[in-house]
């Protein structure tokens, strides 16, 4: 399957979709410019641009991924100030605008952020309904809008809103407006809103670069339509402050660590058919469409036997999943436990790790303590994590580490050099496009999981 990316890139310099390098069979799973010189450079294993930060998702009111924000990365951002190159510029807002308008057809919101100078009217072939483009104020020096006001007019008019800050002042109304954290406390960037202008304050919210997840959480209920950010907690819970971990999570946190130490079928079968709620809702989940050829299956034993341990693995991760805490972006935090996982196991697939699905287990476990509201402690407890994850999440040291600053790097749009995993092998898909395929394989879960 194509990168998500590779298809941006792929559109943009004119290919069929589905030219691109294929990808190994171990991970399969689920506008010229006016100095060619300039255009984003493409990986040496395949033609993903480089320079475009990792999507991050968009979580709306509701608490869940309702789309992804795409940017370029802030080292491009930064090497393009010192030395300005139109052509370059853009190149990768082209690059930026054709992934929004991806995940727009995949019916979901496609969030562009360019600086506001970059824009060209002819960039609206790019995009449609479904993208949004938001636009990064210029600094004095490129305050001059009467060259990127006709660009706003021509992505407007085919399909996209545009947005911007609220002390950006332009001859037109924007369609959202455009607010970012960073470094700030989150009381001091939604207090000015009280006082915005009423043509402002009606329009819908977009909140970026949000740094903790209470944060982001304290946005929506602020009344911001759409927050992207970190979603790691500010604090980890303590042992003083967390909530029972429920039977039935307990239950399923024991059969997805009897898979991964190889326990015998039988004694799966047992754990299993001793919860009764657990048992119909694994016969249940053989009446899915995509696993219609198992619908004479009418027993526990068959049930593990035809799905197989992988699939029966994934499963239960989704009921361990769905036992979280009702907190408003549950979710999300469920979409962004399933990448995670997900990304870890085809990363260490990759590196030949001997058990792959050990680094699943550490992503979905990077994520529990805040979806089921427990310690860190309590997480390796409840997956009896090996000694490799519990250095790697409790003190962000040992082997699997890197496996878990690789989430960090991508979640904060900051490449580390350093990481094992920066420079892949001739052959291997780079880590945005091995994000990319994480991406796709936690949304068609997530929407089979609600669909049951």
């Amino acid at each position: 399957m194509a990168s998500f990316l590779t298809q941006a890139w792929n559109r943009l310099r004119g290919q069929p979709q589905g030219v691109s390098r294929a990808a190994p069979h171990h991970v399969a799973a689920t506008a010229p410019v006016a100095d060619a010189s300039a255009a984003p450079a493409t990986q040496g294993h395949g033609v993903s641009p480089a320079g475009l930060g990792a999507r991050r998702p968009i979580i709306a009111a509701s608490g869940g991924v309702v789309g992804f924000e795409f940017r370029v990365h802030q080292d491009v951002r930064q090497r393009l100030a010192r030395a300005p190159n139109p052509g370059a510029q853009a190149a990768y807002a082209t690059a930026v605008l054709a992934s929004a308008r991806l995940t727009a057809v995949d019916q979901r919101l496609g969030l562009a952020r360019l600086p506001a100078h970059w824009l060209q009217a002819k960039m609206a072939a790019q995009v449609g309904p479904g993208v949004m483009v938001a636009l990064e104020s210029p600094t004095p020096t490129q305050a001059d809008s009467s060259e990127w006001l006709p660009a706003i007019v021509a992505l407007r008019e085919a399909g996209a809103r545009v947005g911007w800050a609220a002390d950006l002042v332009l001859a037109l109304q924007p369609d959202f407006v455009l607010l970012h954290q960073g470094s700030q406390d989150m009381d001091a960037v939604l207090a000015p809103i009280a006082h915005w202008p009423g043509d402002l304050l009606n329009l819908p919210k977009v909140l970026t670069d949000v740094g903790h997840l209470e944060d982001l959480e304290l946005a929506l209920s602020s009344g911001i339509a759409y927050v992207c950010g970190a979603l790691v907690q500010r604090t980890p819970a303590t042992p003083s402050d967390v909530l029972p971990l429920p039977p039935q999570a307990r239950r399923i946190a024991t059969l997805l660590q009897m898979i991964i130490n190889g326990a015998s079928t039988q004694a799966l079968v047992e754990h299993i058919k001793g919860d009764v709620g657990l048992s119909f809702r694994l016969l249940k989940r053989l009446k899915a469409a995509e696993l219609s050829h198992l619908q004479d299956c009418d027993s526990v034993e068959q049930a593990v036997q035809l799905l197989g341990r992988n699939e029966l693995y994934r499963w239960l991760s989704m009921l361990l999943l769905g036992a979280s805490s009702k907190r408003r972006t549950s979710l999300a935090l469920q979409e962004v436990a399933l990448w995670r996982a997900r990304l870890l196991e085809l990363l260490a697939i990759q590196q030949q790790q001997p058990a792959p699905g050990q680094l699943f287990a550490l992503g979905l476990a990077s994520m529990l303590g805040p979806l089921l509201g427990i310690s860190r402690q309590e997480v390796v407890a409840t997956l009896n994590l090996n000694a490799q994850g519990r250095q790697a999440l409790l003190d962000n040291s040992g082997p699997w580490a890197p496996y878990l600053q690789v989430v960090q790097s991508l979640e904060s749009h900051a490449a580390d050099a350093a990481s094992p995993f920066a420079q892949p092998a001739e052959g291997q898909p780079s880590v945005s496009e091995t994000s990319e395929q994480a991406w796709q394989w936690a949304s068609a879960n997530m929407a089979q999981a609600q669909k049951n």
